[in-house]
């Protein structure tokens, strides 16, 4: 799945779109830095808004003071523990899966 879409990412830049499609919606998600770093906020993935108030809102499972950047985002789901933070179920863990996907980055099989 992530050769095809890093196959369709290449393609759009090919063709002249600089936007990345936006895992939750097919929608455009422009960059300014052109690649999403670990560094980066969470909002530079283009997920849904529920997804993000999840992550924002949900301290008492997290125990942190809400996942802010794209690397706490991954680290969260590498060691399986984002399943557990409550309203993310299976179909937004796959949105966030997606997204960071479409944005580049390696991430294991559930």
């Amino acid at each position: 799945m992530g050769d095809l879409v890093r196959v369709l990412r290449d393609a759009g830049r090919v063709s002249g779109q600089d936007a990345v499609a936006d895992a939750a919606g097919g929608r455009a998600h422009e960059h300014e830095h052109g690649r999403v770093m670990v560094t980066c906020p969470v909002g530079c993935l283009g997920l849904s808004v529920h997804v993000r108030e999840v992550l924002r809102r949900d301290r008492m499972v997290v125990r942190t003071v809400g996942v802010r950047t794209v690397g706490e985002l991954l680290a969260l789901l590498e060691s399986d523990a984002l399943g557990a933070v409550r309203g993310m179920g299976p179909r937004r863990v796959g949105e966030v899966r997606t997204a960071l996907i479409a944005a580049g980055f390696v991430v294991k099989r559930p």
